[in-house]
């Protein structure tokens, strides 16, 4: 047996995050009572509500615990011609809607919000007539991070007319890989300044009419089937301080300090990683180059370790484990693989710097 890479737990917390979703009190079809509950049946620990131009659910009492769920109420902002979505978090309402994407977001972030761009890179088939929501206002605006991974774009974009029975009943499999471009951008917005990144489902609980006959095919249940965003927090939720338990999921987000993954695929909580044996979070984090330094990292499965630096796949490695030299500074991030080049697990960067920041 392997001996374990990683040091006995140093008194840090995890949290199943379902960030991106819309109940009825915006252009979903739920409710957030039945969201909630479908939530907690998939284990998630965290459920992040981001109705359009409404925090609705707030008003109505569902921000905080809700037995075992923490609902953190934000809402999805955009400009006057729908576009450049914005996920605001930590605002006591919404802003003006008539606000242009360089005014929202600085006003958001001056008022301590946390704001993610919501699918930055969205296009569609040319025979679909869904309408594509891109990020078109610039990358140099200054929100925490942007959404690299969102579950209900990928589907859209990825239907296809051979395999449509199949896109329907199987939703997942067109979102286990995130989009290339997207994460592109990720990569060369993260070199110049920190971006954190995370999944979003952009769940609606999609209703298809066929006369009079009307099916939910893209439930929530399904939804949380796919990418969710595992947070390493410095310590454990109350479970009892909602609004503390709020602002420490937001601080940590907004840090990087995550992974995004596919939870049905294997269990996120069990991926471990130290630089040169640190305890604690490793992502998102910043350390100063050494001679030797070494990467390790675990999972429960048996993945390909992908060792991304700059946007390049620098090494590679099979198993359950993997040590990886950091032989020079950048900027690095890794990639969990299962068969057929599935991404089960994405984690955001870290920092190796050439002295102290």
């Amino acid at each position: 047996m392997s001996r374990p890479l990683v040091p006995s737990a140093d008194g840090s917390g995890r949290a199943l995050c379902a960030i991106h979703v819309h109940s009825s009190y915006s252009d979903g079809s739920a409710a957030l009572g039945a969201i909630v509950d479908d939530a907690r049946a998939a284990g998630i620990d965290v459920l992040m509500i981001t109705d359009h131009h409404t925090m609705a659910a707030a008003r109505h009492g569902w921000a905080g615990w809700q037995d075992g769920v923490l609902v953190i109420v934000g809402y999805e902002h955009s400009d006057p011609l729908d576009e450049n979505h914005l996920l605001v978090f930590g605002l006591p309402q919404p802003l003006d809607p008539t606000l242009p994407a360089d005014r929202y977001v600085g006003e958001a972030v001056r008022a301590g919000a946390t704001v993610f761009a919501a699918h930055p890179v969205e296009r569609r088939v040319p025979r679909g007539r869904i309408r594509a929501y891109p990020w078109t206002a610039g990358a140099d605006l200054p929100f925490q991070g942007l959404e690299v991974w969102n579950f209900m774009s990928l589907w859209v974009e990825r239907l296809s007319r051979s395999r449509m029975l199949l896109n329907y009943l199987r939703p997942g499999l067109t979102g286990e890989r995130p989009d290339p471009e997207t994460l592109a951008l990720w990569d060369r917005c993260a070199e110049t300044r920190p971006v954190a990144g995370i999944a979003g489902l952009d769940a609606h609980a999609l209703k298809m009419r066929w006369g009079p006959v009307t099916l939910t095919l893209f439930s929530h249940t399904r939804h949380f089937q796919g990418p969710l965003t595992l947070v390493e927090t410095a310590t454990p939720l109350s479970r009892r301080d909602a609004p503390a338990d709020t602002r420490l999921i937001l601080t940590h987000l907004a840090r990087g300090n995550a992974l995004m993954g596919i939870p049905r695929l294997g269990p996120l909580d069990k991926v471990n990683a130290t630089v040169d044996g640190r305890v604690g979070p490793v992502w998102g984090e910043t350390f100063v180059h050494q001679p030797g330094m070494e990467l390790g990292i675990e999972a429960p499965l048996r993945v390909r370790f992908r060792l991304v630096r700059a946007g390049h796949v620098r090494r590679e490695a099979q198993g359950r484990q993997a040590r990886f030299r950091l032989t020079e500074p950048g900027l690095y991030r890794v990639e969990l693989l299962r068969r057929r080049g599935v991404v089960w697990a994405l984690t955001n960067h870290f920092r190796v710097l050439t002295r102290p920041p």
